[in-house]
């Protein structure tokens, strides 16, 4: 009897241990094998604004996250093209630094055609946040650009005394060397 529960108990002890080293794995895979989309990371295609955490933070209503995830759509359909388009630039310029011999005519060609398509690419999401913008209400605007400039000056670990003491210092110093005044340095 006692040769029979020790082989059930280890046979339901490995069992429990492969799902549990099965779970892992998969979460693991599957974090580590995602797809950048042009969704926020918090944003699921599924959902959109639903389960955003700016719906909770801004107070959206149902209306609202129903324009806003319709105007989402619009705009990711007009990115995901331009996106695409602006990657495979980009690799055509970088595939050109094999070439024993670097084309510059032809790179500087791609870089202006990157640099439009990067262009394109910022009006489309200003234009989203205009739009974004002409929904909320001015206590969600106000929150929303709070947040917005927050995300801006803390990406790459910069923060926000920092970031402004450079603009400042950068502005100066192009300001001085535009007008030749190299007295206050």
């Amino acid at each position: 009897m006692s040769k029979r529960f020790l082989t059930i108990a280890l046979t339901i002890s490995v069992a429990i241990n492969l799902t549990a080293i099965s779970t892992f794995t998969y979460y693991w895979w599957k974090a580590r094998s995602f797809k950048r989309h042009i969704t926020s990371s918090h944003m699921s295609e599924r959902y959109g604004w639903r389960r955003s955490p700016l719906r909770r933070k801004l107070n959206l209503t149902e209306d609202q996250i129903e324009v806003i995830n319709k105007q989402h759509e619009e705009m990711r359909a007009r990115m995901i093209p331009l996106m695409e388009e602006l990657s495979e630039k980009r690799i055509e310029l970088m595939t050109s630094l094999r070439d024993s011999e670097i084309n510059e005519a032809r790179a500087d060609t791609l870089q202006r055609q990157i640099a439009t398509l990067q262009f394109k690419a910022d009006s489309q999401v200003f234009e989203n946040l205009c739009q974004i913008k002409d929904i909320l209400t001015p206590e969600q605007q106000e929150h929303f650009f709070t947040l917005f400039e927050k995300r801006q000056l803390y990406q790459k670990g910069m923060r926000q005394p920092l970031l402004k003491e450079h603009f400042k210092r950068n502005m100066n110093d192009r300001r001085r060397q535009k007008h030749g005044d190299y007295e206050n340095r």
